[in-house]
């Protein structure tokens, strides 16, 4: 279950230490996730306490996620802010991050899922957030990446903690086109 009052949903799970301890029997779920939809805005919502990914939109096209407050402990794995997955135009903006994990994950699919599935997330554009993390990625493209990311845009945001990150496997050939922004 879930507690939602005053425009924010918390999660209220506490099984980051069951995962920590190596106890953990069953893959924890997303706190929001959106499969095959389109034309969906997310805005002016706190959302905290997942026990795993925060908010995963996968197969989604045309999402707008603004105004929005993420949190979870520093010590709570696999917490990710927003993970667009295999998604198309999507846009993230003046929003607040405090995460886990990466603060937001561009991702298109895991191995054999993400190549056979072979959708690319693309046309992702982020502006003006924050992300408060450590040892993780204030905005990271992968991992699960394996169907491809295209067209990454970072404007005018504040990483504390850790910036951009770029998560692949050593083994795969991957090809990156960077261009700077206003970051810091």
């Amino acid at each position: 279950g879930y507690y939602t009052l005053n425009n924010e949903i918390d999660g209220r799970v506490k099984l980051w230490d069951v995962h920590n301890s190596g106890q953990e029997q069953f893959t924890r779920g997303h706190l929001v996730e959106f499969m095959s939809s389109k034309d969906i805005t997310m805005e002016k919502i706190t959302l905290m306490n997942s026990p795993f990914w925060t908010v995963h939109p996968w197969n989604s096209d045309n999402l707008l996620f603004r105004e929005m407050t993420i949190l979870a402990p520093h010590d709570a794995p696999n917490t990710d802010g927003i993970d667009p997955d295999s998604c198309t135009n999507v846009r993230i903006e003046d929003s607040y991050f405090s995460q886990g994990d990466d603060g937001v994950a561009i991702k298109s699919g895991w191995d054999c899922f993400g190549t056979d599935f072979n959708k690319p997330t693309r046309n992702v554009y982020i502006r003006n957030i924050t992300v408060t993390t450590f040892g993780h990625g204030g905005v990271s493209i992968g991992s699960e990446m394996s169907g491809g990311v295209e067209n990454v845009f970072v404007t005018d945001s504040h990483f504390i903690g850790s910036g951009m990150r770029i998560k692949t496997n050593p083994t795969v050939e991957a090809s990156f086109g960077m261009s700077s922004g206003q970051t810091s």
